[in-house]
């Protein structure tokens, strides 16, 4: 094989300048090692996985030292013709005996997906079918194949010393070569890059072959990924029960101790400010498996947020992983202060994404979007199984997330994973239903009344209820004198509601009618860097008044001295009352609840509204105790789901994609309508306030993505058609994808978008 003029510079891996083939293949390989030896599985399974995936992991970018490829990364060549460079990788890898075509299609597929078919979007990246040669499938040399291989051998010379450079370095002897080997075919029957259900994949490869598949594929896009980025090594696994969950002298509760033994499946019921989280990680360190991952799944991005700093406070910062849709900027935010820049940030939550924390706080979404085989599935097959499965607050999830969380459940447990369901106010018809769907009885941990310790935290008399007439507006008067000198919690259904609160009082501050301090308003409406700020504003100081949606339920640890709140179901109702007199540790204080809310749209179901109404009512004046009020929850939702909910949470619960995980499983696929399935059909999009607008394209314009994407802020899909309609909606120069909002916005209210008059040429209109 000949050499070209080329032939003795340096094979790169990337344009950087910096990476060149051979670092970049070994480490790699070091990540892949990593992945292997962290992986949840018995020792014999782990060496196989070590073994097959270290090999993929040295062959997976052999295909860039082409003559072609590397023009392009020299910079003398704008690309290489769309032509794949993994093609030749896995062409190469075929020539070695006893390669498994599982390890070959790991090879293949490690950039995009197999090839498409006619009911694809356009969405997916699939392999080009005319620069492949299939195994004993087609006879004629696509003419593309040809030159890819010709200029691979232009440059066998450099390459041989690259690869048993590699295969020195990496312990990997049995591979080194005397001289490159022709290469021809991929190695893989047709089949197996074919999604037809009648000669594809599906029916041509076996179940198990099909899974192995995408599990190497899986973990070597992560070793991929990983070593891209600059990480060589992956943070050790970490053994729960050798870490310290409770403060210096704390002492544990007895239901703590109890949870702390029990193996297998669990229940938790115990009040808000009881220490549920810590009984739930005991659960964790007495169920863990060697390498066993641990999930704490919460339904909100604040109080995941929240937990991320708690876990991380326990099991140490490299460890713990953050995952939801806007946890870079939430890393960024933690950064701040510290010598890091948006980079880190993004790589932080990269990572959270790849088989690299053993710990992980995120919401039930990310779970499920691996369930649903989304984009990265397959990384969940080296991470569920044996996991442990924390779904706290799983009271606040709606029917259809609950009945996929119930399938989920389905295909994990044979997989051994383990699951602890928790929550102070959960319904018993609730509790039926995932005695109902676990395959083996739960245990129930609950505090037991017979100890001291525990009975203090369920006979505790926190509040006396009071339920009014008419809604907060037409009171608020009567209650900015009644409790001048309490701090005031106020919490509304809606957006707009609480922001005509704020203005209110703030108003009557400027006129002189109240001598209070100026209030603090959060709700959803504000950007994600505003948003941010008032988080740490208000768990750093506790304004004296707090205005506030639903975002404060189960996201902002507080301690108000009187809480009033728009009619709303129990379970919120209880989270609610829980930011007063948190701890108990004060006489017992008053919560409100008004018979009517100010908007008359209604964001609950408004038969449960008054159930819950109904069953409060006996309560009124009374000291209540937690068990007054989960007596009430259980009475409130004794008749189950509505029609409509049981009906989602039933056609979840038999989602065929879940139900039959493997019979539906093709590798090197992934489905783009999962987020349709778990998000629903009232999605919401981002928007930019007008007031932004400047600041923006100047971030933009200095490459601060991160900070640029904080300025945004969330809408639902409906709201934004009906401001599209009103004409307060315009498409950016800066950024095609994301569209600003001629509405006013202040850092103070929020974005306001109720009652905006319809834009005219001849002016503006009320409607």
């Amino acid at each position: 094989m000949s050499s070209t003029s080329t032939s003795g510079q340096e094979l790169m891996a990337k344009s950087d300048g910096k990476t060149t083939l051979f670092d970049h293949l070994r480490d790699c390989a070091k990540v892949a090692s990593g992945v292997a030896d962290g992986a949840p599985f018995d020792r014999d399974y782990r060496e196989k996985l070590k073994k097959d995936l270290l090999f993929c992991a040295i062959v997976h970018d052999v295909g860039k030292s082409a003559n072609g490829f590397q023009e392009v990364m020299y910079g003398r060549r704008r690309n290489w013709g769309g032509k794949r460079h993994e093609i030749l990788s896995t062409a190469f890898a075929a020539t070695f005996p006893n390669i498994k075509e599982e390890q070959l299609f790991a090879i293949l597929t490690h950039h995009r997906s197999i090839l498409p078919d006619a009911a694809m979007s356009g969405r997916e990246k699939t392999l080009p079918e005319n620069q492949m040669l299939f195994k004993g499938e087609l006879d004629d040399i696509a003419p593309v194949y040809e030159d890819m291989r010709r200029e691979w051998c232009e440059r066998s010379q450099d390459f041989l010393k690259v690869w048993n450079r590699v295969c020195y370095e990496t312990g990997q002897h049995e591979w080194e070569l005397d001289k490159i080997p022709d290469i021809a075919d991929v190695g893989l029957s047709y089949g197996w890059l074919s999604r037809s259900t009648r000669n594809g994949q599906p029916v041509t490869v076996p179940e198990g072959k099909r899974r192995y598949a995408a599990l190497l594929r899986g973990a070597l896009i992560s070793s991929d990924h990983l070593s891209s980025a600059g990480v060589t090594s992956l943070p050790p696994s970490v053994t729960l029960k050798d870490c310290r969950v409770f403060r210096e002298g704390e002492v544990p509760r007895p239901f703590q101790l109890v949870s702390g033994n029990v193996r297998g499946d669990a229940i938790l019921r115990a009040p808000t400010g009881s220490g549920k989280t810590n009984a739930s990680l005991l659960w964790a360190a007495c169920n863990q498996v060697e390498n066993g991952r641990l999930f704490y799944v919460l339904p909100y991005t604040a109080s995941i947020n929240a937990m991320f700093g708690t876990l991380q406070n326990i099991y140490g910062q490299g460890n713990v992983g953050l995952l939801h849709h806007k946890n870079i900027a939430h890393l960024y935010k933690l950064q701040e202060d510290a010598s890091y820049d948006g980079s880190k940030a993004k790589l932080l939550a990269d990572l959270a994404r790849e088989i690299y924390h053993p710990i992980r706080t995120c919401t039930p979404h990310q779970i499920l979007r691996s369930a649903l085989r989304g984009r990265g599935w397959e990384q969940s097959l080296i991470e569920f199984p044996g996991a442990c499965f924390i779904f706290d607050e799983i009271h606040a999830y709606e029917p259809r997330i609950t009945g996929l969380i119930f399938a989920m459940i389905d295909w994990l447990k044979p997989l051994g994973a383990k699951f602890l369901f928790a929550s102070a106010t959960m319904p018993k018809f609730l509790q039926g239903l995932i005695e109902e769907h676990l395959p083996d009885k739960p245990t129930i941990i609950e505090p037991d009344p017979s100890k001291a310790a525990d009975k203090e935290v369920i006979t505790k008399k926190r509040h006396i209820l009071e339920i009014l007439p008419g809604d907060i507006l037409e009171q608020l008067d009567t209650f900015m004198e009644r409790f001048s000198g309490k701090k005031l919690l106020i919490i509304c259904n809606h957006v707009p509601t609480a922001q005509s609160v704020y203005e209110y009082i703030v108003n009557g501050i400027e006129g002189g009618a109240y001598d209070v301090d100026v209030p603090v308003l959060i709700h959803s409406r504000f950007t994600q860097r505003d948003r941010s700020d008032l988080e740490d504003t208000i768990l750093n100081q506790q304004p004296k008044i707090l205005i506030a949606t639903q975002v404060v339920e189960v996201s902002l640890n507080l301690d108000y001295e009187v809480c009033i709140s728009e009619p709303a179901p129990i379970d919120a109702l209880i989270q609610r009352f829980g930011r007063v007199n948190r701890y108990g540790k004060r006489d017992p204080e008053t919560v409100i609840v008004l018979r009517e809310q100010v908007n008359r749209v209604n964001i609950y179901p408004k038969e449960i509204v008054e159930k819950t109404i109904q069953h409060i009512e006996p309560l009124q004046d009374a000291l209540l105790t937690e068990t007054d009020i989960i007596n009430a929850a259980d009475a409130v939702y004794a008749d189950g789901y509505e029609k409509k909910e049981r009906e989602e949470f039933e056609r979840a619960l038999n989602y065929p994609e879940l139900k039959d995980f493997d019979e539906h499983t093709i590798a090197g696929v992934y489905r783009n309508w999962v987020e349709d399935v778990i998000e629903g059909t009232d999605q919401s999009i981002e928007v930019l306030p007008e007031a932004c607008h400047e600041e923006y394209a100047r971030l933009r314009s200095d490459k601060r993505w991160i900070e640029a994407g904080m300025l945004l802020v969330p809408l639902r899909v409906t709201q934004f058609s009906a401001l599209r309609l009103k004409g307060y909606t315009e498409p950016i120069l800066e950024d095609d994808g994301v569209f600003a909002i001629t509405a006013p916005y202040d850092s103070k209210i929020g974005l306001q978008i109720t009652g905006l008059p319809q834009k005219t040429e001849e002016g503006a209109v009320f409607i």
